[in-house]
């Protein structure tokens, strides 16, 4: 009896984990991300959800069958330190160029609304700004020929062209029918690969319960669904750049798949991996084929127009 009390008090028990370097070196990340673009906001929610998650899983794993209650609660200061203070404290070192001098924009807010106090009203002209901010990128929406909705991305429906030379008349340089443009696309054979991928990682997910698949799912939430709640709001295909390298990471999987585990046969294996190179190499063919129109390259006209495959491209 009382080796079986020792057994579940081990069991219920899980013990603290210390100092997470890792996950601080996230935080740092996290805030660096935002001060970046503000949408970095959403994956900081997501990865302390997704740590949770991981706590429990290698808790368990470990022997310990009930680790929710004690071994979260004692986490919690530091999962919450490192994921939300940190990244906070971060974002705000981002600013310290416009807090160190006088001439930023909005930087004397305070002062012109009667407020002297040093260090407190430095931070109330900053907190105006950001409110200032918010308010402009919340309340846009100006319609721009270039804009496109969060839904239509994954396929590519409307790049951004960065810069466009004409293909006729006396110009110096895109004359004689030539062409000169910088489109902001993907690399197609990426993209569209991705919703495949990303179709096959939840049901991985949902059948499997394979944390790689559901934190490659949480990453491309983070990063994409919180536009469908602005969908009023211009929006722009290369918004899409904040979950990309989960795409990326979600295809990496299902090549691991298409490869086959370790102890397949030989002849498993070599097919699995002969699939998936032709399958990288077609990357690279795809996106050397359009790198003229990613790097402002000029070519004929003729060839630029048979690298519009989509008039949403134009």
């Amino acid at each position: 009896m009382v080796a079986a009390a020792a057994r579940q008090q081990h069991d219920d028990t899980a013990p603290r984990l210390g100092i997470r370097w890792w996950r601080l070196a996230a935080g740092v990340c996290l805030g660096l991300a935002c001060g970046s673009k503000w949408n970095g906001v959403w994956f900081v929610p997501a990865f302390i959800a997704l740590t949770v998650a991981w706590d429990i899983g290698a808790w368990r794993a470990a022997g310990f069958r009930r680790p929710e209650g004690g071994a979260l609660a004692r986490e919690a200061a530091g999962r919450l330190g490192s994921l939300a203070l940190l990244p906070a404290a971060t974002y705000l070192a981002t600013w310290s160029g416009w807090l160190a001098t006088s001439t930023g924009y909005d930087r004397q807010w305070a002062a012109q609304h009667g407020m002297h106090t040093p260090v407190i009203s430095d931070l109330v002209s900053l907190f105006e700004y950001h409110k200032a901010m918010l308010a402009f990128n919340t309340g846009l929406t100006t319609h721009h020929p270039y804009q496109s909705k969060p839904w239509t991305w994954l396929v590519i429906s409307r790049p951004v062209s960065y810069f466009w030379c004409p293909n006729s008349g006396p110009h110096p340089v895109c004359g004689g029918n030539q062409a000169q443009e910088v489109l902001a696309i993907g690399t197609p054979l990426i993209w569209w690969v991705s919703i495949a991928a990303l179709l096959v990682c939840l049901g991985w997910w949902l059948t499997r319960r394979d944390w790689r698949a559901g934190a490659v799912l949480l990453g491309v939430a983070a990063g994409w669904l919180p536009w469908f709640a602005f969908a009023g709001r211009t929006q722009f295909y290369f918004y899409a750049v904040s979950f990309v390298p989960f795409l990326v990471l979600s295809i990496t999987l299902c090549l691991g798949l298409v490869i086959g585990p370790a102890q397949a046969s030989v002849r498993r294996r070599t097919a699995g991996a002969v699939a998936a190179g032709l399958y990288l190499i077609a990357v690279l063919v795809n996106f050397a084929y359009l790198y003229p129109v990613l790097a402002g390259k000029i070519i004929p006209y003729s060839d630029w127009l048979a690298r519009m495959w989509y008039h949403g491209w134009i």
